[in-house]
Parts: C-alpha cells; structure tokens; sequence
C-alpha cells in the first residue's frame, strides 16, 4: 500500500465533516461523504439521498379506514333518533285513528264490540299513550290492536313507529341486538318505515357491518330522499371503504341538511385531504375542533394538512395536541419524532420515538409496520447527533424487523464503519446491494472493503489479507462502473483502490474519467496527483498538486505531495521551499518529509 502504510501510524481513517452534493452525477441526490485516508487521499462514501434526507410521515400512508371513537357512533344515534322521532311524529297525522284516553276507554264495554270496532279503540288508546311518549302501554295497546284485525293498517303503522321507537331505545342503551329485533319487527309490519331502516343501519354500523348498514341507509334514502340524518354516516362508510366521491356526495349533502356536528365537518376535512384540498381541509378541521376539542384524530390530520401547506412549527403543536389527548396516540407521536428531525432537534425526535415505540402494541399490520420503522427513524436522530452507540443499537433492532430496505442496510454499514466495525458494515452493504444491486451499493461495499484494507494495515494484519479486502473492493468498484459508467464517485473510488494495488495506469484511467464528469472535485484532483506520483510522472505530479492548491492554498497534502514531486524531480530547492509551507500547517509532516529528504542522501 506503497506510502499509506509507512504513514499508518499517524493518521487512521477519520470521517470528515463536510459534504459534497454532485448534482452533475446521473444517480440524482446523491450526498458524497469524502473519507481522508491516512496519505491525504479521500475515498468517498455515498448517501442515496441524504444523510440527513428527511423522514416521511405516517399520515400519507394511513388507511383510508378513519376511525370512528364510540362517543362519535353514540352521538349519531342519537342524532338519528331525533330527527327520526320528529319525522314519525309529523306522519302520525296521516294514519286514520282517533285518540281514546284512558278514562274514554275505561267507559267503553269493549266485549260488546265487534273485532274491528275494538281494534280502533285499542289503536286510539295507544296513539294516545304514544302522544304522551308511554311506549310501554302503547305498544300493549298496538299490539292488541293488531291481535283484533290484522287488516287494521293503520294500527299496524303505528306499532311499528312503536317498534321502531323500542329499538332506538335499545340502540341508545347499547342494547344491539334487542335493538335489531325491535328494527325486524317494524319493517315487517311497515316496509316502507324509512325510521326503522335507518335505525337497522346503524344497527349494522355499530356491529362494522358496513354493506348491510349502507344497504340499510340506501333503502331508507329510496323511501325518503330528504332523510338528512343518514347521509352523513352513510358518507362515512363510503370514505372508509376509499370512495372519495360517493363519501364527498352524501358528507356535502348532510351538512347542506344543516347537519353541522363535529363528525361531520371532521370527515369532510379528511375528504378534502384526500382530495389535495389542502385550505379546505383546513377549514373543516378546525371548524371539527371547534365544536368538539377532545378528538385526537381531528387534530392529528389537522397537523399532517398543514404540515402540506409548509407550516410545520404549526403542524407539530397540533400532533402534540393529539398525544396530550391520547397519550397512546402512536401515529402523532411518529409524524412528532419525523417532524422533529426534519427541524434538525434530534433530541426531541428521539424522546418522541421512544414514546411511539413504548405505547406501540402491533395490533394491525400498519402499527406493525410503523413500530419497525420507528426504531429505524430513531437510529437516524441518533446518528445525526453523533450518538453511535446509541444508533447502532437501535439499527440492530431494525435490522432484526425489516428485512427489505436497502438504505437501512446502508446507513447501518456507515455508522458500523464510523466505529471501525468493518466487516460487519461489510455485512450490511452486501445486504443492501443484495436488495438494491445499483452503482451506489457497490461503490458504498468498494468502500467499505477499501476502509477494512486500511483499518487491517495500521493493525499490521498481514499483507495477503490486506490485499483480498482490496481485491475485494476492486472487485464491488469495477461492478458498479459497469452498472453505471458516468458515477464519478465510483471512478474516484476505483482509482483511490488501484493506486493501493500498484495498478497506477489503471488508476489513472479511472481518475481521468472522473475528473471529467467533476472538474473541481479536489479528492479526484488529489488523487490522479497521487497516480502520477507513484508512476515516476513527477511534473505531471506536481502540476496537479499546484491545480490542487489553486483550489485550496492550504491544503496541507496538495503541499506535502508537491514537495514529495520536487524532490524526487531534482528540485530540491523548491522541494525545500513547499516543506517550509507544509511545517506552518502540519509540522509533523514537514518532518517525515524531512526523514524522505535524509534517506534519500545516505
């Protein structure tokens, strides 16, 4: 490894600070993470997007199956009990029966009447008690009505208001089933009781029957067309099952029904999400939050809508206006974590991590999903703030869970070999090019064999094992210049591979090329002085190290090199004059250059 192992003793791969972004490169957003090796040269580390790209959140890809809280359900029922009740009672006036009261009744000698005449006696003292909303005693009274004449209509109709009316009350007390006999009962004796389908209906929307509840609520719609109260729970069910337009059809119409409530406006702002309504959506969430403040879901979609229109410091307060309803709220405290990190406040990403990984319990495949991703996301915040411990723990983590994301893999490999942990960041770069085989996976495995072959010298591991990791390395490098023949970062690393084999012709070639694609890149530029260098090319040499140092005036190898081209060119007094520059930067290299000059004497 000609001059990289005599200076193995000073300088050890270090991770630089600074980050090169070569939009010229066909592979677009490509973040190039320059590595100093121990001679001044630099292999280069690349980062598909970013290394600090950012998170994606969890709304974008929720289910189109919003939840509906029980408080919500529990509040539409009452709703369409009222505003059924009120229709029923405007349609009593329509059923030929004159009202009895009790004292009437107690007068009349009933076993002297004829059935007929005593089933429109009984029908009037129940739509008397029915009057006075006594549906016990109304409902005897009906039924015995009916129990009299089964041709009496209208005391038919109206124990089966009297049904429908029972199973609502059933259906309030969170009694379903009772509720649905009632329901059954009803439309059998009135089939066109549009109070009893809607009733069934939300007998079936309760039980997530959602087919037979919109069944239900269609047949009421057919029956009575201004039947505001089921439309928006209809509405409901039709944006559940991902039919945006149908659910904005019957949503629109109940709140122009002035059917104004918090669940309504709430799912209206999620249909106007769906819908890239972004300012509308806004509208209806707030005017959502207004009227109920307590559901964590409205708030959290509120966040994810403006978190659209780029008002993420807004976004964030209402994510955590979820988790201060539902402390268990594990997709706020995710989109939190991701919101946080976007920010660069890892601190803040990591604390909300943990919160989603802690309250996570994998009940559906989505929390699943985004408890694995939470680990992944929480090795990243780690990463950024410098905390690798921390951060290969957590990719360990991930690692066991997720099995097909390749920038996983990747990032894992770069933080393993931020630790000099090579050969399993080898591990995890052949992992990600076996799921992703492109140029930037094996330039980063190129990489990663070239760093191991550095890491073994300065150990001094012996020279055959040395020379299979880069072997190794020239092989993934030539791979992914076959893959992609324009990759100036894969040129640059082949070339930075093969100066270390001796192969200097070829590393030349491959610098060359790289140098095209990226004239001003000095780790190329530094490089192909290198190649010259060890080929006895010395003015050549010591004109790329001057380009070098037009680009950077104090870029203490462009100087050391330079002075090592004079020197072996016969030009010692300029040779002299360069080491001078070289001891104001780095006195200790000015002195190895000093032991060069002495040896080259004796």
């Amino acid at each position: 490894m000609f001059l990289r192992k005599q200076l193995q003793k000073t300088l050890l791969v270090s991770f630089i600070v600074w980050t090169l972004l070569l939009t010229s490169l066909p592979v677009k957003a490509q973040d190039i993470v320059p590595v100093s090796s121990i001679t001044g040269g630099s292999s280069v580390f690349v980062f598909r997007k970013s290394r600090s790209a950012k998170q994606n959140s969890f709304v974008g890809r929720k289910s189109s199956r919003a939840k509906r809280t029980k408080s919500q359900r529990k509040a539409t029922v009452r709703k369409v009990v009222s505003s059924s009740r009120a229709v029923a009672k405007t349609n009593r006036s329509r059923r030929d029966i004159d009202k009895v009261s009790p004292q009437a009744f107690a007068q009349i000698e009933i076993k002297r009447k004829s059935p007929e005449e005593a089933s429109k006696i009984f029908a009037g003292l129940a739509e008397y008690y029915l009057e006075n909303d006594d549906d016990d005693k109304a409902v005897l009274a009906y039924e015995e009505a009916v129990k009299l004449d089964d041709n009496n209509k209208d005391a038919k109709l109206g124990l089966s208001e009297v049904y429908t009316r029972m199973g609502d009350d059933a259906l309030e007390a969170d009694e379903f089933e009772k509720a649905k006999r009632y329901y059954d009962e009803a439309i059998k004796l009135d089939d066109k009781n549009s109070s009893a389908y809607a009733g069934r209906g939300q007998y079936y929307d309760q039980s997530d029957k959602d087919e037979e509840a919109k069944t239900e609520y269609l047949k009421a719609l057919s029956i009575d067309p201004e039947m505001t109260q089921v439309k928006a729970p209809l509405g409901i069910l039709y944006f559940q099952e991902g039919e945006i337009a149908k659910s904005d059809e019957y949503i629109s119409a109940a709140l122009r029904g002035g059917d104004d409530n918090a669940e309504t406006q709430y799912f209206l702002g999620l249909i106007r999400y769906k819908q890239g309504r972004d300012a509308e959506a806004e509208t209806a969430l707030r005017r959502s939050i207004s009227l109920d403040d307590t559901n964590e879901d409205a708030h959290y979609y509120l966040g994810a809508t403006l978190n659209r229109l780029g008002r993420a410091n807004e976004a964030l307060t209402e994510f955590e206006r979820s988790t201060k309803i539902d402390e268990q709220y594990v997709p706020a405290w995710f989109d939190l974590g991701v919101g946080y990190y976007n920010q660069q406040r890892y601190d803040d990403s990591i604390n909300a991590f943990k919160e989603a990984i802690k309250f996570n319990t994998n009940r559906t495949d989505e929390l699943k999903k985004l408890y694995q991703e939470s680990y992944a996301n929480l090795a990243d915040a780690y990463r950024q703030k410098g905390d690798l411990d921390q951060a290969i723990a957590n990719y360990s983590i991930a690692t066991s869970r997720i099995k097909d994301d390749s920038e996983l893999y990747t990032n894992y490999g770069f933080v393993l070999g931020q630790k000099n942990k090579w050969k399993p960041a080898i591990d995890n770069f052949n992992k990600a090019a076996n799921l992703q085989p492109d140029a930037i996976s094996y330039a980063n495995l190129g990489w990663a064999y070239f760093q191991l072959a550095l890491y073994d010298g300065e150990f001094n591991q012996p020279k055959s094992r040395i020379d299979a990791s880069l072997r190794e390395a020239k092989t993934a490098l030539v791979r992914s210049v076959s893959l992609d023949g324009n990759f100036a970062a894969a040129l640059l690393n082949l070339g930075v591979v093969l100066n270390d084999l001796g192969e200097f012709g070829e590393a030349e070639k491959a610098l060359a090329k790289a140098n095209d694609l990226d004239k001003d890149w000095l780790p190329v530029m530094s490089e192909i002085g290198i190649a010259y260098l060890r080929q006895g090319k010395y003015d050549q040499a010591a004109k790329q190290f001057k380009k070098v140092l037009d680009r950077d005036k104090n870029n203490v190898w462009g100087l050391y090199y330079l002075s090592e081209a004079q020197f072996r060119d016969g030009k010692m007094k300029d040779a002299r004059k360069t080491q001078d520059d070289v001891r104001k930067l780095n006195p200790a290299l000015a002195e190895r250059l000093e032991t060069m000059f002495r040896a080259a004497r004796t």
